[in-house]
């Protein structure tokens, strides 16, 4: 259960981001893409599973008003503890049951929670709910043919197999463990245009790093971080290259 794991990590995530992996990597590459969409002056901004409240931080810092859904029982403990700012709200629940209303949002972010849903095509509908008319979706999900090709680098056939097949992965931290659903390209846009959300873009975060290995893509971070991140932007911009990335990123409108 995801809520289980994610507990376990509350300690130690929000600083994993800060070390020079591949971890780090997408989650830059998100940040700068999400910089260079227009919001209105603070904005109100529902972060679906926001955890530690990592992102939550630097968009109240910007002045926006952030809305964060949480149900792990360790995060929800941090977030009490270490408020990510004084325009940030926390509503406690799952992001598939959970109301939070009818248009009431700028822009809705979920960053790597998606694929934990039971029901992903609902959940996203609820998402698409949340947004006012032009509000802006934006999501990201591990991504399922770069887990493939790396299970099969790996030697690792028949589960690459299994999962190209069936879509479903796992996530496994000592313990603690929580099944999830991967996404390509065709399936991620399916389920925006499903929620009747338009312009949707589908991006890879972390296409070298899906093609060189974690590993080796940590220690370009690590040797020059500006540099790594600039090649993966603009590998990022190429679409038809996405389901090489570690991660996939939509970016989708409500219609007006």
């Amino acid at each position: 259960m995801s809520a289980s794991l994610y507990s376990a990590l509350a300690p130690t995530l929000d600083a994993s981001y800060e070390a020079p992996s591949h971890r780090r990597l997408y989650d830059q590459l998100a940040w700068r893409i999400f910089r260079r969409i227009e919001l209105p002056a603070q904005a109100r901004i529902i972060d679906v599973g926001c955890g530690g409240g990592r992102w939550a931080r630097q968009l109240c810092a910007l002045g926006h008003h952030v809305t964060g859904l949480e149900q792990a029982p360790g995060m929800i403990d941090a977030l009490r503890s270490n408020p990510p700012g004084e325009t940030f709200t926390l509503v406690e629940g799952d992001m598939l049951h959970t109301d939070l209303g009818e248009g009431v949002a700028d822009a809705v972010i979920a960053l790597g929670s998606l694929q934990y849903s039971t029901d992903p095509a609902r959940t996203v509908q609820n998402m698409a709910r949340w947004l006012r008319p032009g509000g802006v979706l934006f999501v990201h999900v591990d991504g399922l043919l770069s887990l493939a090709y790396e299970l099969i680098g790996r030697g690792a056939t028949d589960e690459a197999i299994r999962i190209a097949r069936t879509g479903q992965g796992e996530f496994r931290v000592g313990e603690h463990s929580a099944g999830l659903t991967l996404f390509d390209r065709s399936s991620l846009k399916a389920l925006m245009t499903e929620a009747g959300m338009s312009a949707t873009r589908i991006l890879g975060l972390g296409v070298q790093a899906g093609i060189i290995g974690r590993r080796a893509a940590s220690q370009a971070m690590a040797e020059d971080e500006q540099r790594a991140l600039a090649v993966e932007d603009e590998l990022a911009a190429e679409e038809r290259l996405a389901d090489a990335g570690l991660h996939l990123l939509a970016v989708s409108r409500k219609p007006a």
